[in-house]
């Protein structure tokens, strides 16, 4: 395998991470906001995170 296709695949791995980031972004921003009182962590908001 060549350096260039070695690259080609880290940059696919990037991007599937980034999309996959995100997606859980959003689901911890939804559960969040229909449950603000049970996303709490040693007293801060969840949303302190995002």
């Amino acid at each position: 395998m060549t350096l260039s296709e070695q690259l080609e695949m880290a940059l696919e791995r990037i991007r599937s991470l980034e999309e996959e980031n995100e997606q859980l972004r959003i689901e911890l921003q939804a559960a969040a906001d229909w449950r603000p009182d049970a996303m709490k962590y040693n007293g801060l908001r969840i949303h302190d995170f995002i």
